[in-house]
């Protein structure tokens, strides 16, 4: 082999990490050096100006690679197994910490793990590739549940459309991992439930999932997300419709959302149809009023709007339609009603 001379890439040596630390040594010295510590490194107790760094509570920084940017070393590149005790670690401390605190912090550090393991074409141990696969398909499920509690959370550092980037990017992935696992004739036990939240976020569609083996195309999981694909777009679908069949299909939508068919992932990742589908709502219920002269109805009291907008309590459906514009009236009874003329 000449090193002067460029290598062919059937020659090349795989990439395999041999670091079994949470976070390489090199670059526990340097980001210390750096001043580059995230609140999370640094010791738990005190208070906080007076904590100081942890090197057992780091965890590997992503980078992003660039032109000029030496590779990688072996020693800096984690292991699945480093990989999965780094997942571990700082899933246990969201429970303790906070979601809030924890929420970028980890989101930075997955990426960094997604990178690790996808960069390694020397990983070839079957324990090795069971535990890449299950290092992304935990990846999967905590964007998943990040995507749905910092939704309700008014932080300003938050990125919804990158939380969801990087599901669907993870999702992809996974697509790419089975397919592998696939060929090699070993069977993956979450495939269906992946499967399913990638139907849902559109990182696979309904062509693609014709060409699966059987025993996914029928699994429940994927019924339940096709079905709430075609719920969903008939909800979506109200032109043309009378405002009965509309309203049934709105309900209907909710219903299978909230139904025990649906598991807690699921309908989280369902989410990204909630917005869609109130938006009609209202703008439908508003376009009614209009046509019938704009007069003001007492009809859609606050239990009518929770219904068919999908919300849990009064706040979040007054809320929801105080956003848009319309406010509240007071029936003889004292009931709240939503000011459509308004």
């Amino acid at each position: 082999m000449n090193p002067d001379h460029a290598i062919a890439i059937q020659d090349r040596v795989p990439i395999r990490g041999t670091c079994e630390d949470m976070c390489p040594e090199y670059e526990r010295v340097r980001r210390q050096a750096q001043d580059d510590m995230q609140p999370p490194e640094f010791t738990l107790h005190g208070p906080r100006r007076d904590r100081k760094p942890d090197e057992a509570r780091m965890v590997k920084a992503f980078a992003r690679s660039a032109a000029g940017n030496e590779a990688q070393l072996p020693s800096d590149i984690r292991t699945p197994q480093a990989c999965m005790k780094a997942l571990a670690f700082m899933f246990k401390r969201v429970d303790s910490e906070g979601m809030r605190f924890m929420n970028k912090y980890i989101w930075d550090r997955t990426r960094a793990i997604r990178n690790d393991l996808y960069m390694q074409d020397g990983i070839t141990k079957p324990q090795d590739v069971k535990t890449r696969l299950d290092c992304f398909e935990q990846c999967a499920r905590w964007h998943i549940v990040s995507l749905h509690t910092m939704a309700a959370m008014d932080d300003t550092n938050y990125s919804h459309q990158q939380d969801l980037e990087q599901l669907r990017a993870t999702l992809v992935t996974l697509k790419e991992y089975y397919g592998q696992h696939r060929v090699a004739k070993t069977v993956c036990a979450n495939e269906a439930e992946f499967r399913s939240y990638m139907l849902i976020s559109g990182a696979m569609s309904e062509v693609e999932l014709q060409s699966l083996p059987s025993h996914i195309q029928v699994h429940p999981r994927i019924q339940t997300a096709l079905k709430i694909g075609r719920t969903a777009n008939e909800a979506l679908a109200a032109r043309g419709q009378t405002f009965a069949v509309a309203r049934k299909n709105w309900q209907a939508f909710w219903s299978l959302i909230k139904s025990y068919a649906v598991s807690y992932h699921l309908a989280a990742v369902s989410e990204t149809f909630f917005l869609p589908v109130r938006d009609m709502v209202l703008t439908s219920l508003f376009k009614a009023c209009r046509r019938a002269g704009g007069t003001q109805s007492e009809d859609w009291t606050i239990p009518h709007l929770i219904d068919i907008l999908g919300f849990d309590t009064a706040d979040e459906a007054i809320q929801f339609c105080e956003a848009y514009g319309f406010s509240f009236g007071t029936d003889a009874s004292g009931d709240h009603f939503l000011d459509l003329a308004s």
